[in-house]
């Protein structure tokens, strides 16, 4: 029985630890009419900004929020030991402001066995 429930343990602890999924960002037409997309990245901000850079067709961009919390490898439903940052960009000109990523939630951490 103790066997069965470390191995389970240890496949919870591999799919939260495991390499993390790379930048993504997601689209959509905010309130104003501009479009806004979220871009996500995990263990390095530099991903984050590649991939607005991308976004934007390697144009300028500007910050509206972000953040940065703990969660799992594919999703941050539960705080885990990944790290995601969050941010919102609208394309064309920027602001001269750089995002800060402040925390929302728990730190992340290694799950307890």
């Amino acid at each position: 029985m103790k066997i069965k429930i470390i191995a389970i343990q240890v496949t919870l602890a591999a799919i939260l630890t495991g390499c993390a999924a790379g930048p993504t960002a997601k689209s959509f037409r905010g309130p104003t009419g501009e479009v806004v997309s979220d871009v996500r990245c995990t263990r390095d901000t530099s991903a984050c900004f590649e991939k607005a850079a991308e976004v934007c067709s390697n144009s300028t961009y500007r910050v509206t929020t972000s953040y940065r919390n703990a969660g799992g490898l594919w999703a941050d439903v539960f705080p885990g030991p990944v790290t995601w940052y969050t941010m919102s960009i609208v394309c064309g000109l920027p602001d001269g402001l750089m995002p800060t990523f402040p925390q929302r939630g728990q730190e992340a951490a290694m799950p307890q066995m």
